[in-house]
This record gives structure tokens, C-alpha cells and sequence, in this order.
């Protein structure tokens, strides 16, 4: 029941989004009109050097041409030679003045578009020419080829535009062909404003125009219902990841209390395992509503230049709308589906590590949570990259010089480069940390910092920026990756135990010796221990003699993060054993 309550509610409001946008369309048609109908030609201050070229105008040898439009449609182009100094040149005008006329006599064919309501059919039109009686013919006039229109309500003919010997150079053809050329795309042309401006056609596009808005707010409405069973999947699933971020952290806590290292980086493994395939699917999910959202924009767009292409008075926006804006929203989608493709490319290569190599050595799982570091590096860096370059895209389109932008951008970055110094000092230590392998999550580590101060603890998140250590006590620090002077990685490669262990004057030091040798080779050969044991043990004998003892010292080399493991128990059986030989230890014995 809720359920259907919201459901009407959203698609009560996509209904009222579409009509206002329909209202919006035909309100600019309405101003579009009346901007129409209050066109006239313009005039032009002389200039003796143009300081800028008008907007469509071409240079081509000894003319220039532009274009001429109605309703937003390029009819053809005519000729003019080129006006440089009009205080001299009175008897020429520029092309541009000429395109405007010739446009303005069009639109004065069409005439000012009388709407208004006439009950109990509703909206009526006028024009100033008959659609039906409208004719359109070349005739001299002065010595000249004109092009002329005239119906049954005015039979007195009005003159179009002049055929010139520039517009037949232009077009390569005698003026006689190229004023037949022009007629009939004249003709034809105001034909065809002329039938788009009559009740009944405005009638049948008006009904057109109901049908796209039902057929927008039927296709916003199935987005909407997938969008938002997509956004339920993503909600559960982030609830997945906060339940499996709890109990990682369960095993992560117990490491932390028995100062396991191996058990730490085994949990933060698994964590960021779990924790990737959760976000691998969450990133689809994120893909699709993106796929969504977009088929929600090109729906929009599509529906609104539909609408508004139906009406002659809204066609120009079409042109308008399909010139820049869109060449804008397809940049913002190539650089959102190459992030996106690159992002999925990304997750492939780390899944397809963890398939496949995840478990196979201590050393790859460092490898593997290594990996994941560097992946997320590349992410945040492949997107600044790929924005940035998104922007030059846009500043290229839009017509700015992208050099010159480029070259005071650099100027900014240099002077925000010595403001945010530390920063920059963060982002190439930690890539530098990164490319050298100096440490990795998962790793245990001793980190000194410029003002001498030590922290140790599990690497639990690292990026270019920042480095987090969780200590013994459970504390969370945080470290700028500037800031690391120097680094001791107990957990890289293979680590060692280092055991000494001090005994009174007076003992049997080759029992001794060989008691503690006994009590290693014992421990090595245990099925449980041999798995943590790279090498055997190596007894160095004495290695200090003070007046409280001898100090016979023992070195142990095992895998990543177990020293402290093995060192532990192998502390508690050379106790045990050299009690059971009656060998007094000093009397200030430290073992270490």
C-alpha cells in the first residue's frame, strides 16, 4: 500500500515535470513568434576597419557569402564583394546587412502570426500571405533579376531579393539559373511556413505534441521503477558490506590483542576481499543507474527538440539546442562511460589476482593487498586526468583558445603549488612509497617522522596523501606521507626472531648450549611450528659475557609476521627445558 502510494506520488510528479517542460516549449514559442514578427532589418555603423567577422559569414577570394535562414532552416547562401572601407564603398553593402534584409522580406511573407481563441474550436491563426494563392516568380526590375511574391490579397508584387552577378559567381551558374534555384527553394519554403502556420496543422502538431509528453512521462515512469529497484540492490548490498566490515573486524581486534601480525594481514586480506567483490558489484549497480540517468537525459532531450520541432516558431531552438548543448552533454558522457570502462577494467585485473594468486604464499598476500592499494591510486589519478582533459574538450568546443587558457592554468598551478607545498610533498612521497614497495596494507610497521617521533603499528589504509597505523592499544594514527623519514618494515619478505636469554657463572655452558639447541630443533620439528620456520635455528653461542652471566643468544628466521608467534613459544620451552636440567639463569636474567 505505501508502496503504491509512493509510486503515484513519483509519477505524479515525472507528470507534472513534462508538462511544465511542454509549457515551457510553448511559451518560447510564443516569445520565438513575437520575436519574429518585430524583425526588421538592421543597420549596421559604418566602420572603416571591422575589428571582428559577423557570425557566418565566409571569405572566398573577392566575396562573401552568408547564409539565409527561415525558421531556423539554411534556404541557400548569397554573394557580395567584401566592404572594407564603407565610407568609400557607400554604393555596397556588406553581405551580412544583405542576408538580414532578404530574411526580414521572408518573414514579412509570413507576417505576425495571429493567435488567438476563438470558441468553441480554440486557437486560430493568420498570416499575411495565402498559403494557397502565394505565388513566388523572377522578374527584371530595373535591369535587374528579382525574385518577387505576391496572392490574391496582394496582387501588388513584393520584391524578395536581387539576383547579382556575385551570387552567380558564387554559385558558378548564369544569374538566370541561379535565380531559378533560388525561386523554387523560396517557394517551396514559404509553402511550407506558410501550411505549419494554419489552425489545422498546429491542431494535428499540437496532438502530436500530447503524444510525445505521454510518451515521455510513460518512459520516465519504467526509468524510474528500475532505478529505483537498482538503488534497493545498491542499499542492500552496502548493508552487506557493513556486516562483513564488522566481523573482519572481530578477527581483527582478537590479531590486534594477541599481537599477531600473520593473523592481522590475514584479516585485513580477507577484508578487503569481501569488501571488493561487495564494491565489484556495487560498481555494476552504480554503472546501470548511470546508464539510467543518461537514457533519462536523452529521453528528455529527444521528447523537447520532438515538441519543439512540431511548431515553426520553436524550430530554430532545435538548431540551437543541437549545436552546442549537445555537443557538451556527449562529451560528459564519453568521459563518464571511459571512466567507468576503465574502472571496470580495473576491478577485473584485481578480481582476477584474487581468483587466482591470492592464498598461494605469505609473499602474495602482500602482493595482493599491494595491488588493491595501487588500483585505488590509479582510480583517483585516472580521474583527475580524464576530467581534465574532459574540460580542454569543452573549452575547445566552445570556441575559447585552449592555449592560452592552458598557459595561464600552468601559471596557477605553479603559484597554488607553493601554497599547498606540504601537499604536493604528501603526493610524491606517497607515489614514491608506492613504486619503491617501501610498505603495504597488511604490513607491520615503524614509522619515524621529521620532528623524531616513532609509531608502530598494522598498515590499515594507505594512499598518496596518507598513511594510517592501528598501534597495540588500538589507536588509529594518522601519518602525511611527508612527514616518514624512515621506515622499518618488520612483515616484508621473511622477518627473525631474535632471542637471547642470559645464564649464571659457574654453569656448564656446553650443556647449556646444547640444551637450547635441542629445545629449537624440537620446536622446528613440530608439523604445527614447521609451517612458520623458514630456516633452522641457529644457536651463536655466547654472545656477551657481565658480571650477572653468560648471554647466549639464538636467531630464528621465519615467515612475514611470525617472529613474534614463534619467539613466544620458543621463550616458554627454553624456560621449561632448562629447568628441567637444573640451569640457573642469572640473577638478574633478561631475555629478550
Amino acid at each position: 500500500m505505501h508502496w503504491c502510494i509512493s509510486c503515484q506520488k513519483t509519477l505524479r510528479g515525472v507528470l507534472v515535470n513534462t508538462i511544465i517542460l511542454s509549457l515551457l516549449a510553448f511559451v518560447l514559442s510564443i516569445a520565438w513568434a513575437s520575436a519574429t514578427s518585430a524583425q526588421v532589418p538592421p543597420t549596421l555603423k559604418p566602420t572603416t576597419l571591422p575589428q571582428f567577422e559577423p557570425r557566418g559569414v565566409e571569405h572566398l577570394g573577392n566575396i562573401e557569402v552568408a547564409p539565409i535562414k527561415l525558421d531556423g532552416q539554411i534556404l541557400f547562401k548569397v554573394a557580395s564583394p567584401p566592404v572594407l572601407d564603407q565610407d568609400e564603398q557607400v554604393d555596397r553593402i556588406p553581405v551580412e546587412i544583405r542576408a538580414n534584409r532578404i530574411e526580414a522580406n521572408l518573414n514579412r511573407i509570413i507576417g505576425n502570426n495571429i493567435i488567438y481563441l476563438s470558441p468553441p474550436y480554440g486557437i486560430e491563426t493568420s498570416t499575411a500571405y495565402d498559403p494557397k494563392t502565394l505565388k513566388v516568380y523572377v522578374a527584371k526590375l530595373n535591369n535587374t533579376t528579382t525574385i518577387f511574391a505576391r496572392d490574391n490579397a496582394h496582387p501588388l508584387p513584393f520584391p524578395l531579393l536581387t539576383v547579382t552577378q556575385s551570387d552567380a559567381e558564387y554559385w558558378g551558374l548564369p544569374i538566370e539559373q541561379v535565380a531559378a534555384l533560388m525561386q523554387d527553394k523560396v517557394e517551396q519554403h514559404l509553402h511550407q511556413a506558410l501550411e505549419e502556420r494554419t489552425t489545422a496543422h498546429l491542431s494535428l502538431q499540437a496532438l502530436k505534441a500530447v503524444l510525445i509528453t505521454l510518451g515521455m512521462v510513460t518512459g520516465s515512469s519504467v526509468l524510474w521503477l528500475l532505478g529505483k529497484l537498482l538503488r534497493k540492490r545498491d542499499k542492500f548490498l552496502k548493508a552487506r558490506q557493513a556486516d562483513e566490515a564488522e566481523q573482519t573486524s572481530l578477527i581483527s581486534s582478537k590479531a590486534l590483542h594477541e599481537n599477531d601480525p600473520a593473523l592481522q594481514r590475514l584479516s585485513a586480506l580477507q577484508r578487503q576481499k569481501y569488501q571488493s567483490a561487495l564494491e565489484r558489484r556495487r560498481s555494476f549497480i552504480s554503472f546501470l543507474n548511470w546508464l539510467l540517468v543518461w537514457a533519462y537525459i536523452v529521453l528528455s532531450i529527444v521528447g523537447i527538440l520532438l515538441i519543439l520541432s512540431l511548431f515553426p516558431w520553436t524550430k530554430p531552438l532545435v538548431w540551437t539546442i543541437l549545436s552546442l548543448p549537445i555537443k557538451l552533454l556527449g562529451i560528459c558522457f564519453v568521459v563518464g562511460l571511459i571512466n567507468l570502462l576503465i574502472d571496470a577494467l580495473l576491478n577485473g585485473l584485481e578480481k582476477a589476482w584474487n581468483d587466482y594468486r591470492i592464498f598461494a604464499s605469505e609473499d602474495e598476500q602482500r602482493k595482493s593487498l599491494r595491488l588493491t592499494t595501487t588500483i585505488n591510486v590509479l582510480k583517483d589519478s585516472k580521474m583527475v586526468a580524464i576530467y581534465l582533459i574532459a574540460i580542454i574538450w569543452g573549452i575547445s568546443v566552445l570556441g575559447a583558445p585552449v592555449i592560452s587558457i592552458l598557459a595561464a592554468s600552468g601559471l596557477l598551478v605553479v603559484a597554488l603549488s607553493f601554497s599547498f607545498q606540504n601537499l604536493v610533498k604528501d603526493l610524491i612521497t606517497g607515489f614514491l612509497i608506492l613504486w619503491e614497495d617501501q610498505f603495504a596494507i597488511g604490513d607491520t610497521i615503524t614509522i619515524q617522522n621529521t620532528n623524531g617521533y616513532l609509531a608502530s603499528g598494522l598498515v590499515e589504509n594507505m594512499n598518496l596523501r596518507i598513511t594510517q597505523l592501528r598501534d597495540i592499544r588500538g589507536h588509529s594514527i594518522t601519518i602525511p606521507n611527508s612527514t616518514i623519514t624512515q621506515v622499518q618494515n618488520m612483515t616484508r619478505s621473511w622477518s627473525q626472531v631474535d632471542f637471547s636469554i642470559e645464564i649464571s657463572h659457574g654453569t656448564d655452558i656446553d650443556k647449556a648450549i646444547a640444551v637450547i639447541e635441542k629445545a629449537a630443533q624440537l620446536l622446528l620439528e613440530e608439523e604445527d611450528w614447521r609451517e612458520s620456520i623458514v630456516t633452522s635455528p641457529q644457536v651463536l653461542g655466547i654472545d656477551s659475557v657481565s658480571y650477572s652471566g653468560l648471554l647466549i643468544r639464538v636467531l630464528i628466521r621465519t615467515k612475514p609476521g611470525q617472529q613474534w608467534r614463534v619467539e613466544r613459544e620458543f621463550r616458554r620451552r627454553v624456560l621449561i627445558t632448562l629447568g628441567e636440567h637444573n640451569i640457573p639463569l642469572a640473577k638478574y636474567c633478561l631475555t629478550s
